[in-house]
């Protein structure tokens, strides 16, 4: 479904798996080892790596945190985002990181909500103080800050706009 470079390996996901691609070099070239089950990826941008770690949403209605052991992450507004969540739209789903606050976002399209399919809702969650957030916002994609002093996201109006710059 998925992959993210982490560390020293590539982590690829199947809709019920996760598996660890290491460089080894000849005669196989990489090590390949099944890391977790029942922790799939429900898209194939739904993970991200933020804080040294790998954060994922999975078809199996969690999340879940890869730090060299996957577990999965307590989510007390897990309920509330699977139920309202148009799994015909699910391919959308789309995680980044908000590194200046320490904060891992997936944003998705909620069932009912919008007349289009684009993503209208996100779910955060803030992983030094394990605080989860939820709220509405219309973009289909985001860069964390970098190149740009400040996260950078896409609308379905065509523009552009800087996040984390004020109220």
């Amino acid at each position: 479904v998925g992959a993210a470079r982490n560390r020293d390996q590539i982590l690829a996901w199947t809709n019920e798996a996760l598996y660890s691609f290491v460089h080894t070099g000849p005669p196989f070239t990489f090590d390949v080892r099944l890391v977790a089950e029942g922790c799939g990826l429900i898209a194939p941008h739904a993970a991200t790596v933020a804080g040294g770690k790998v954060y994922w949403m999975s078809p199996a209605q969690q999340f879940f945190v890869y730090d060299g052991a996957v577990r999965e992450l307590t989510c007390d507004v897990g309920t509330y985002v699977f139920n309202r969540l148009n799994f015909d739209q699910k391919e959308k789903v789309f995680a980044n990181p908000i590194g200046q606050w320490g904060e891992v976002q997936w944003l998705y399209q909620a069932a009912g909500t919008s007349a289009s399919s684009d993503c209208d809702s996100y779910v955060n969650y803030n992983y030094n103080e394990k605080v989860w957030s939820i709220g509405s916002l219309e973009r289909s994609v985001w860069r964390d800050a970098g190149v740009h002093s400040t996260p950078l996201a896409a609308g379905f109006d065509g523009k552009l706009y800087y996040h984390e710059t004020g109220v």
